[in-house]
């Protein structure tokens, strides 16, 4: 009797080996398998198939099966993958609104300040979509205000350029050193969290700013004209 081996690639990152019975594929003219039940590949003895437009698989190389990679590595590598971005578990929470997701998360030690494709955390997605709470949730579990993103922007930057008052009071008052060190950082624009207030028309975003000590001395690009 003769069996066939047929190598099938699933949608995910590990490859399938798939004994048959199937006269249109590569004849192997024995299977050995050890006393685990695995196949071994040294045994195996590949002859022409009888069905002359089939390629022949070269089954030389080692066969992986169950491959333990999540498989991302493989999906980002794809051509326009990259450019889609990507989110963790914690940022779609954030994002969304889940704030009961976010505590399971928090409470299953998941890191508050990672970042997503665009350097951004959970902590600027919940300002930009306005959810408070989660953002209030995350700054307790320890969510650092001064990371930047990919635009070098920082939470008060996002906070200021959605005009997110409460949120913005919040940061300020959470912790204060880190607030000193980051209320004047310019972004990717040369702006920084007071210009944007400013450049948004928002009045109490930037008096909350001059208290708590943003420059106003401090200079930016003029803006096109043309452009908002």
């Amino acid at each position: 009797m003769q069996w066939s081996a047929l190598i099938q690639s699933t949608s995910s990152s590990d490859t399938l080996v798939d004994q048959v019975v199937d006269e249109d594929q590569i004849f192997v003219d024995d299977l050995v398998f050890d006393e685990t039940g695995v196949l071994d590949n040294s045994s195996l003895e590949i002859t022409e198939s009888q069905s002359p437009e089939k390629e022949i698989v070269d089954m030389s190389a080692p066969v992986h099966v169950g491959n333990p990679s999540t498989g991302m590595e493989d999906i980002l590598d794809k051509p326009g993958q990259k450019l889609r971005g990507w989110l963790g578990p914690l940022h779609i929470a954030a994002q969304k609104g889940h704030g009961a997701i976010v505590r399971i998360l928090m409470q299953h030690n998941t890191n508050c300040d990672e970042r997503d494709s665009d350097g951004m955390t959970a902590l600027m997605h919940a300002i930009i979509e306005d959810h408070e709470e989660i953002a209030l949730s995350l700054l307790s579990n320890g969510a650092r205000i001064s990371i930047l993103d990919n635009r070098r922007r920082s939470t008060l930057h996002w906070a200021a350029l959605y005009r997110r008052e409460s949120l913005l009071r919040a940061l300020l008052n959470h912790h204060k050193p880190e607030i000193h060190s980051s209320i004047n950082v310019y972004d990717s624009d040369m702006r920084t969290p007071l210009h944007t207030a400013v450049h948004s028309g928002f009045d109490a975003g930037v008096e909350m700013l001059l208290t708590f000590g943003a420059n106003a001395s401090l200079k930016t690009w003029k803006i096109p004209d043309g452009q908002k």
